[in-house]
């Protein structure tokens, strides 16, 4: 029986091709949407769960409540006061980065590194990162003993064995290579290149008004109280030599498995972070695609059946009983769902190197897996069963007379459950449409927003503190460069801030009142710093020039002057002072100026006529696009000054990597979006197939008394416009609602608009009616008479 059942479905699929095409086309992109989307999940889902202990593990963090951020690191001398004070915790590993470029030399290969570590001696007995050579135990016994990855030790020492070589960090701290390490995972949220033994400058040694902070790992058995730690770590912290520095902050315990998705860090440091939201978003996308796939199924066969109905009415008149009816309907749709799950597992592996570079990930369909082999027989199997369980109750519950008389009427039934199927179609498309909209607004507003500086044409070259001293003659060389504009010398860098106060009047710690303060963003540099950022002054002191800013002197944004109490005065020849009592005089005020993302409030920024504290950016401004032969004469300018390799970067590029995550994640969400309105559309055409073959007698007799072409098709179609109306009436709260949460990431954003939503139901109306139009027509211009001699 199975042999002739599958005879009669390939006989059928062979036959009806159009019916056929369209539905594979929907369950195999369906399919493959949910196959793209379920990888994405699984990776997510599985970072940092490689490590052994990882049900052990906790990461501290702290919340400022003054600044209200969410700090990845803490103090670095807090980790020993909690190993000590705490007997719950068993060990503790801290971290810190080597720095943003880090320059590695051996011999007379020079490369940098943003993934250099300074850790404790534990660091590969506390996490699971595997060691090709080296013993985890001792592997980082001394100081300044490193572990290098293997395609790090490739790049700086090729074929040859770089166990006990030397390699030079920063042209000044020579370290010893003591252990090779396999790359971190790709589900790992830490990455490195280099893990190096900390000595006691890197996180022993207190800086003076400063503090970094330390990546900080606790290893707590299961059986303890997770709260008391916490409230015992909140207690130890009067004990830390950074007071000022962490006396507003409240510390928490963070599982390591949930610092990619859970964590919300303002500051990272150190891993990567994802939101937990986007895999929910993306779990929810990829089951709705996959049910308006098997929506679409039901509805066509259902509309066929229609076509069918004389031959099931012959099946039931020779014998064929109900089960019978049911099991072929069955087997035809588990034949159907499993020829398109092996052609959407064929185009997923080749959309799959699509999808990874869009999110920098390397999944990877494993065929030979248990998970494989146990998930596809099963899917294939569950997914038919379950697309094939209505239509083949629908088709044998009719009597063979009924069928026989192909009465359509007799089978069409009142069409509730048909008007759901297709009303949640318009639903989803509706929704989809709407956010795909409001996101494209918010990603062009941002694009469009205006920074309060200057981006365009604008460099930065990184300094290095072996340049200092020298940097301004660089600069005034560059300068006299062809095609260059502006140059200065800033510690000012696109999404990178010094934060400090600054103080209405004198404070330090004898003081009891503070007075008004504001947290401000540290801008350092020369006379040209205002000229080549292009910022507006709004005020100045009378004759005040530029270029007489020295470290008495202060410009203050309008922001800064607001927070100080300074809202409605001049603020010209006012004072503002550092802790302990620095005071120097406001000599400008400028207009605000965005130095971080637009998720982020615009910062109370200040300008100091001084030297940078740490590293340096020579800041170029060029005239025009024309600019590659000056970028090479400042290369080998650059590379005979400081012997490092020469890199820059564009600032409008440093502020597009900000939001090329949303911008990622947007362009996923609207492949995936097109994908589900492209499926709903597939339905449409099997509704106007259903309504086509079940009106038309009702057609041909409203022919017959006159009705015009027009009013037929628009009898036919009432009922899905009517349907696509609902559909958006009732997309629009959900969709606004949902959309709020995403757009409140955003500190700057759009406002929704009334005209966005008129614009989308058009033209999905406008849509609806061209792709129905096709069989209004057909059915429109038939004969009446052949219709009428049939029934």
């Amino acid at each position: 029986m199975l042999s002739n059942y599958l005879t009669i479905i390939f006989r059928k699929l062979r036959k009806e091709r159009l019916y056929s095409i369209i539905n594979l086309l929907g369950l195999t992109i369906g399919l493959t949407a949910f196959l793209l989307i379920t990888l994405y999940v699984r990776d997510e889902l599985s970072y940092d769960k490689f490590h052994t202990n990882h049900e052990q593990l906790y990461r501290v963090y702290a919340t400022d409540t003054t600044r209200e951020v969410k700090l990845g690191g803490i103090a670095p001398d807090l980790a020993r006061i909690i190993l000590s004070d705490i007997p719950a915790v068993e060990s503790a590993v801290r971290m810190i980065s080597g720095g943003k470029k880090s320059l590695l030399t051996v011999g007379d290969e020079r490369i940098y590194s943003d993934k250099v570590i300074f850790s404790d001696a534990n660091f590969f007995e506390m996490l699971d990162f595997k060691l090709v050579e080296g013993v985890a135990q001792s592997v980082l016994g001394q100081p300044y003993q490193a572990v290098i990855t293997t395609a790090l030790a490739e790049k700086l020492f090729g074929e040859k064995n770089p166990i006990g070589k030397t390699v030079t960090l920063n042209k000044e701290r020579e370290l010893v290579v003591t252990g090779i390490s396999e790359t971190p995972p790709n589900n790992s949220s830490l990455r490195f290149d280099m893990v190096i033994r900390s000595g006691v400058a890197e996180m022993d040694t207190q800086t003076p008004g400063g503090m970094t902070s330390a990546l900080t790992y606790l290893k707590i058995p299961e059986d303890n109280d997770k709260a008391q730690v916490v409230k015992m770590i909140n207690e130890l912290k009067a004990k830390s030599g950074y007071g000022i520095f962490v006396e507003d902050d409240v510390f928490g315990l963070l599982p390591i498995t949930d610092q990619r998705l859970h964590a919300g860090f303002t500051y990272a440091i150190l891993t990567d972070q994802s939101d937990i939201r986007f895999v929910y978003l993306f779990s929810g996308i990829g089951l709705i695609i996959l049910l308006l796939a098997v929506i679409n199924y039901v509805n066509m066969v259902t509309a066929s059946s229609l076509k069918r109905a004389k031959e099931i009415g012959l099946r039931k008149v020779i014998g064929a009983q109900k089960s019978q009816l049911v099991w072929y309907q069955l087997v035809e749709s588990v034949v159907v769902t499993t020829i398109a799950l092996v052609i959407a597992f064929a185009l997923t592996e080749r959309l799959l190197p699509i999808m990874n570079g869009l999110l920098g990930k390397t999944m990877e369909l494993k065929y030979f897996s248990l998970e494989f082999l146990l998930f596809v027989p099963l899917m294939g199997l569950t997914i038919g069963v379950l697309t094939g369980l209505y239509p083949s109750f629908y088709i044998s519950r009719y009597k063979p007379l009924v069928l026989l008389k192909n009465n359509m009427s007799g089978t069409a039934g009142k069409g509730g459950l048909r008007r759901v199927l297709v009303g949640f179609q318009f639903l989803v498309a509706g929704i989809m449409i709407l956010v795909t909209l409001i996101m494209h607004s918010q990603m062009k507003f941002l694009k469009e927003q205006k920074m309060g500086f200057d981006e365009e044409l604008l460099v930065y070259v990184p300094l290095f503190k072996d340049l200092k001293g020298k940097s301004q003659v660089f600069k005034n060389e560059v300068l006299g460069m062809s095609g260059v504009s502006e140059a200065t010398v800033t510690n000012w860098m696109y999404g990178m801030q010094t934060w400090s106060s600054v103080f209405a009047g004198y404070f330090d710690s004898d003081v009891e009142e503070r007075p008004p303060y504001v947290e401000v963003s540290f801008v350092l540099g020369d006379e040209d710093v205002i000229n080549t950022l292009g910022l507006k002054v709004l005020e100045s002191e009378e004759g005040f020039k530029i270029e007489q800013l020295d470290s008495t002197k202060i410009v203050i944004s309008k922001l800064v002057a607001d927070g100080l109490g300074w809202k409605d005065e001049s603020v010209i020849g006012k004072y503002v002072y550092q802790y302990a009592g620095y005071k120097m005089r406001v000599v400008a005020v400028i207009e605000d100026f965005h130095s971080s993302s637009l998720k982020d409030e615009i910062l109370p920024s200040v300008i100091l006529g001084k030297e940078s504290w740490w590293n340096e950016n020579l800041l170029i401004r060029f005239e025009s696009e024309g600019h590659q032969a000056t970028l090479k004469e400042i290369k080998s300018k650059y590379e005979s000054l400081l012997n490092r390799p020469f890199e820059f970067s564009y600032v409008d590029d440093e502020i597009e990597k900000y939001y090329k995550e949303e911008a990622d994640q947007v362009a996923l969400f609207n492949a995936f979006s097109g994908l589900a309105i492209f499926i709903s559309l597939l339905g449409l055409i099997a509704i106007a197939t259903y309504s086509a073959e079940q009106r038309k007698k009702e057609v041909s007799i409203r022919k017959v008394l006159g009705a015009s072409l027009k009013q037929l098709i628009l009898l036919l179609n009432k009922e899905n416009g009517v349907l696509v109306i609902i559909a958006f009436l009732v997309a629009t709260p959900i969709t606004i609602y949902g959309m709020q949460d995403w757009l409140a990431e955003f500190k700057y954003r759009i406002s929704i608009q009334p005209m966005l939503f008129v614009l989308a139901l058009a033209g999905f109306f406008i849509l609806n009616v061209l792709v129905t139009l096709y069989f209004s027509l057909k059915v429109s211009r038939a004969n009446p008479a052949d219709t009428l001699r049939e029934e």
